[in-house]
């Protein structure tokens, strides 16, 4: 499995002025922050790069240009967010065969109202998919990944990593804590 240490960036998904993804633009961006910053790797589509706002299409369109600009320079992740399961193991699919080294995909942004539901969520992802899957626990706002659940959680086989969206670090040192 790869590691992701050093500093790494979410990355602005740029448009043009008639709403369609500015493809010289992104590349651009990514390039900055390989080359110029030295960044251990940027993370697209999350919501710095508003995939809430993008469809599916144009989702897996920036993916394509961050590997196209990458060229194997530095590892990728990318925001496969989505309610639907469904929706996101295409996301997570199309990432996976262009060469994306990981997924990172939010807690269920509704109906997900206990450790079950979160569970069973991931799991029916994780069966359908062989990318490295990160999970985005963003607590004050979606159903909360705790360490009870992470424990749970890093039991499937491609988990490999939690991004804790939280302003308290207690959730977090708990995390590692009890499952490193």
């Amino acid at each position: 499995k790869q590691t992701l240490h050093g500093v790494w960036t979410a990355l602005p998904t740029t448009f043009t002025r008639d709403d369609r993804i500015d493809e010289a633009g992104n590349a651009a961006n990514l390039e900055h922050c390989i080359s110029r910053l030295k960044l251990a790797g940027p993370y697209c589509l999350g919501n710095v790069g508003e995939f809430w706002a993008m469809t599916n299409e144009e989702r897996m369109r920036v993916m394509d240009l961050n590997v196209e600009a990458a060229r194997g320079r530095v590892p990728l992740i990318a925001g496969c967010h989505h309610q639907n399961p469904y929706e996101v193991v295409k996301l997570c699919q199309h990432a996976e065969s262009i060469g994306i080294d990981f997924a990172i995909i939010l807690t269920p942004y509704q109906a997900a109202r206990c450790d079950d539901a979160v569970y069973e969520f991931y799991r029916f992802i994780s069966e359908r998919v062989n990318i490295g899957m990160i999970l985005f626990n963003i607590p004050a706002h979606y159903y909360p990944i705790t360490a009870s659940l992470a424990k749970r959680l890093v039991k499937l086989p491609n988990i490999c990593g939690f991004k804790q969206g939280g302003p308290q670090p207690a959730a977090t040192i708990r995390l590692r804590e009890e499952i490193g």
